[in-house]
């Protein structure tokens, strides 16, 4: 018992006395990010759709669960081949008001970017 209590002691006191002559670290301020004009919702601009499902019926990982958002553009023409997007597990990115945005940000931005799954294929298989 005394023997622990004296290695206890000893340990504290080498703790405090490192304390002591340790430099002091800080961090510098890291400003707060702010959102853009594009993820903030626009009353003007028509709204994309999410749809919200489960899927549970996995064969390589059986009994698991996954949540899926699929957002689909305000533009969709089932008529034509769309590119969409899916978000497994990722509610925090679908949510208009959180630190994301996705859907918001894609909804105000859908003018700038053509959505046919053509063009979005070419700029994910661009050769350097």
């Amino acid at each position: 018992m005394i023997k622990t209590l004296t290695a206890t002691s000893l340990l504290l006191a080498g703790l405090l006395a490192a304390d002591e002559i340790s430099p002091k670290l800080s961090l510098p301020k890291t400003p707060k990010p702010t959102f853009g004009a594009d993820s903030m919702v626009k009353a003007s601009v028509p709204k994309g759709k999410v749809t919200n499902f489960v899927f549970s019926d996995s064969k390589v990982f059986e009994g698991t669960k996954r949540r899926i958002h699929l957002y689909i553009p305000a533009q969709y023409d089932p008529k034509k081949e769309t590119a969409v997007m899916v978000f497994q597990d990722g509610h925090t990115y679908v949510n208009p008001k959180g630190e994301f945005r996705v859907t918001t940000v894609s909804t105000n931005t859908s003018g700038a970017t053509s959505v046919t799954a053509a063009s979005t294929w070419a700029r994910f298989s661009r050769k350097s």
